[in-house]
């Protein structure tokens, strides 16, 4: 089974999502600057399998997360394997993986706007220059994550399963080639 079940919808609304969220009684955390590190080996061999290893500071935690892309062409979500490790620090986790013959392919930085909805997260990311803000409904299940997209007023025809650097690519970042991509 998935540990991540998710979509995201582009070209959102964000004060009238945020109205929305507000009005279903979802919680709200407090927004957090991520700061993100992505690593392969030099043959790009993680990429070839759809894995990511990335170091990601949240705000409280740095965390060391191995991620597996398991969806289908056929399911409505993307889901992933997720493996988190809370490591000491950021520094310490990439040297880790340097000495493991790993290479930094892109670093980049956005912010998080996270509320609680029952047992969903929903996402607001915000990315530097001109990547308009997108959302990510994150659940137990597709029947979940459906039913929360319906409740936020949007369709599934409206979602998407790509991951962030196909949305990033949309709006001309192409993460291959801008290494680092920062406020």
């Amino acid at each position: 089974m998935p540990d991540e079940i998710e979509v995201k919808i582009l070209n959102i609304n964000k004060p009238a999502l945020i109205s929305r969220l507000e009005e279903l009684g979802a919680r709200s955390l407090p927004v957090v600057r991520m700061k993100m590190w992505f690593y392969d080996f030099p043959d790009k061999s993680l990429r070839a399998e759809h894995i990511t290893c990335r170091v990601r500071y949240e705000g409280e935690n740095t965390v060391l997360y191995s991620k597996q892309k398991i969806s289908r062409d056929k399911d409505k979500c993307r889901k992933s394997n997720e493996n988190p490790v809370i490591v000491s620090s950021a520094d310490e986790a990439c040297k880790f993986l340097e000495g493991l013959g790993m290479v930094l392919n892109f670093y980049g930085e956005k912010d998080r706007l996270t509320y609680i909805l029952g047992q969903d997260h929903i996402d607001i990311d915000h990315w530097p220059r001109k990547v308009p803000d997108y959302v990510e409904v994150e659940g137990l299940s597709e029947g979940l994550v459906e039913h929360t997209v319906t409740r936020l007023g949007y369709k599934m025809s409206q979602t998407t399963k790509k991951g962030w650097g196909e949305v990033l690519k949309m709006y001309g970042v192409d993460a291959d080639k801008e290494k680092v991509f920062k406020f």
